[in-house]
């Protein structure tokens, strides 16, 4: 309550921009993906992640603070989005241009019919990771929060790896199915599965065993002490679908 609130006003402006270039991006990003382009987008978006990470690490070791780190996030989200739609100008992927004369009525109808259950699943997937921490704030206190956040974003990583080792799954399933190849499309999935599962299990051994003392040393005593049943829980709660990785794809 004694800070100056300023800073976190311009915090909030910037995240808010962020979520306009990310909701406008992720259409130049799905344009590729639909074009089964996955190891165009995962190169590029591994490239903008290491970079970012260097820029944001010279920016915070220089004694820069918050506001460096939410403007640079999302200036580095910009130019990976800005990539992706100057991509898809090119003639190579399409020679894609906006123009007026093809906004219309019928083609918004196609537009939501197509893409409100995609919309609607995204939505609710990303309220349902999200409002933990609400309830939490709500009904505890604010306080509270990062002895659940902090635990569940360390279980997270594993799950958010094992999204991107599955994710170029998704076109190859794609192929086969328009090729009509069931038992091609059963062996991978049981073959690539048991490995996947088996990096899970292996991560989990790792997060279980040294998790906590990593939090220990990262934040602090504290975070891990009274943050340790949630760390158990978050980490089973994750579990069960990782042993399924590829359902999704």
């Amino acid at each position: 309550a004694a800070e100056d609130s300023l800073r976190y006003t311009y915090y909030l402006l910037i995240m808010a921009s962020q979520v306009v270039v990310v909701f406008l991006g992720m259409l130049f990003q799905s344009f590729h993906e639909g074009c089964q382009r996955y190891h165009l987008t995962n190169a590029i978006t591994a490239f903008n992640s290491v970079t970012g990470a260097v820029v944001l690490y010279l920016l915070l070791t220089n004694g820069f603070g918050l506001i460096a780190l939410a403007a640079g996030n999302t200036i580095g989200m910009g130019l990976k989005f800005l990539t992706f739609q100057q991509l898809l100008r090119t003639e190579r992927y399409g020679g894609f241009r906006f123009r007026l004369r093809n906004v219309s009525r019928e083609s918004l109808r196609h537009l939501l019919s197509f893409g409100a259950k995609s919309f609607v699943l995204g939505i609710s997937g990303r309220v349902a990771g999200s409002t933990a921490p609400i309830i939490i704030g709500a009904f505890i206190n604010p306080a509270t929060v990062p002895f659940y956040t902090i635990p569940a974003g360390l279980v997270r990583r594993v799950s958010n790896t094992v999204h991107a080792i599955t994710l170029g799954f998704m076109p190859y399933f794609s192929e086969l199915f328009a090729r009509n190849e069931s038992e091609r499309t059963l062996r991978t999935f049981f073959d690539a599965s048991r490995f996947i599962v088996g990096f899970v299990l292996g991560s989990y051994l790792g997060i279980l065993f040294l998790g906590l003392p990593f939090i220990s040393r990262w934040i602090g005593p504290s975070y891990a002490q009274k943050g340790e049943l949630v760390f158990y829980a978050i980490a089973l709660y994750f579990l069960w679908p990782l042993l399924n990785p590829l359902h999704g794809r």
